[in-house]
């Protein structure tokens, strides 16, 4: 029997126990003697190579005369290769979990230079992402990354995404104060993701000196994500109160903030990431409270 038997060899097959097995799916039930002639396997070594397949239940004697064989039905045989397989893979994945939790690389920061690099590693967090994915996100980068973003959704993965600008995002759980003109609210626009509460990143967009950090250090993630669920409560509380009715611009969402530190008697001293845009271009109003 001459051919390639690669399909069998890659499952673990060795030459000869491909071509004994062949013989038989193709042959039906033989002896020993007929298994060689029609293998090719020597007669010296048939016996040996129908005892290691039978061992592994994928040649079977015939009931009620041991010197005849057939073979396990290829369909049989791939149902129990998968099986096994997996069986290997679920174990593997067990083990290697055990250990993914002691290696000191979790507790590292790792800087990303440049926006393709931040983009990538967005996607491969997304793409990674088993149970949900929380976000503070610009309109731009939520256009580049719709598509995993949404492929994440279809896999029974949650998305809470939290905006300045307007986004629109099918099956997403969005807070967004949509403001028109949120470009110009900050000098950058910075992103947050953090999957699962595992691994988080953070970058400002900056172009080609865009830098970005990565990280599964749980101090860094729980960072991460109090920025983005205080954004979050901050939205809701203005909007509990009615008072976004208006907000449609930066000025109007200014004014709104602004009056929510004066009630609240934060002063501006504290209260400077409130005003956004004076803390983040470096002026500093000095209103009474």
């Amino acid at each position: 029997m001459n051919g390639d038997f690669s399909f069998l060899t890659d499952l673990g097959f060795s030459i000869n126990e491909a071509k004994v097995y062949l013989s038989l799916v193709e042959n039906g039930t033989m002896n020993g003697y007929e298994i060689a002639k029609a293998s090719g396997v020597s007669r010296s070594l048939v016996y040996g190579v129908i005892e290691r397949l039978s061992s592994k239940g994928y040649v079977l004697p015939i009931k009620g005369d041991s010197s005849f064989y057939e073979a396990l039905p290829w369909s049989d045989l791939i149902r129990g290769l998968k099986r096994e397989g997996e069986g290997r893979l679920r174990r593997a994945e067990e083990a290697l979990s055990r250990f993914s939790g002691s290696g000191s690389n979790r507790d590292f920061a790792y800087n990303l230079v440049g926006y393709g690099r931040f983009l990538e590693k967005a996607r491969e967090l997304i793409n990674g992402a088993k149970r949900e994915i929380s976000l503070s996100i610009w309109p731009e980068e939520l256009e580049t990354l719709r598509d995993e973003l949404s492929s994440a959704m279809s896999r029974g993965v949650k998305v809470y995404a939290f905006s300045f600008g307007r986004l629109s995002l099918p099956g997403a759980v969005i807070h967004s104060y949509a403001l028109k003109d949120a470009d110009s609210l900050f000098p950058y626009r910075r992103d947050s993701f953090v999957a699962d509460g595992e691994a988080s990143l953070i970058g400002e967009y900056r172009g080609d000196d865009t830098i970005s950090i990565y990280s599964r250090n749980h101090v860094f993630v729980s960072v991460v994500t109090d920025e983005i669920v205080l954004n979050t409560i901050c939205y809701h509380f203005l909007k509990a109160k009615g008072s976004l009715g208006e907000v449609d611009d930066v000025s109007s969402f200014l004014r709104v903030h602004e009056a929510m530190r004066r009630e609240l008697h934060i002063s501006t001293d504290i209260g400077k990431n409130l005003m956004v845009y004076d803390f983040q271009t470096g002026k500093r109003e000095r209103d009474g409270d």
